[in-house]
């Protein structure tokens, strides 16, 4: 559990590298670092809980879908859609694009900020369910 919180700690570092030094810039690898902190939350609130990690996405997926009928660990469905948001914009942000318009830019700024208050809405649940961040 040390090792995924010093990860997800160090990861937020790196976030707050990236905001002083480049401010808006690199929305892409904003998100995809933001999507990583929130993993390394999650791997260690389910070994908080003795619960399987999952070897990729798709098995940490299907650990805590609360629409799944073999989830071994369900989350609420809000919170589990707040890691899913994480999830689908760090992967549209790594493969569906390139943003050169404007408008794909102030997109994916808004899907940043959107992938941020995720991430802050992740770690008060799993505060508030006892892992110590």
């Amino acid at each position: 559990m040390k090792s995924h919180l010093e990860r997800a700690k160090a990861n937020e570092r790196f976030l707050a590298f990236i905001d002083d030094n480049e401010g808006d810039d690199f929305s892409d690898w904003k998100m995809t670092v933001l999507f990583y902190c929130a993993l390394h939350y999650l791997k260690a609130f389910l070994i908080l809980n003795k619960k399987p990690l999952g070897h990729s996405h798709t098995e940490i997926d299907s650990i805590i879908n609360p629409c799944s009928t073999s989830a071994k660990f369900p989350f609420p469905q809000k919170i589990y859609d707040y890691y899913n948001v994480l999830y689908q914009n760090s992967w549209e942000a790594r493969y569906s694009g390139v943003y050169f318009t404007d408008l794909q830019v102030q997109l994916l700024k808004w899907k940043c900020n959107e992938s941020s208050d995720c991430l802050k809405k992740l770690k008060e649940y799993f505060i508030t369910e006892g892992l110590q961040i």
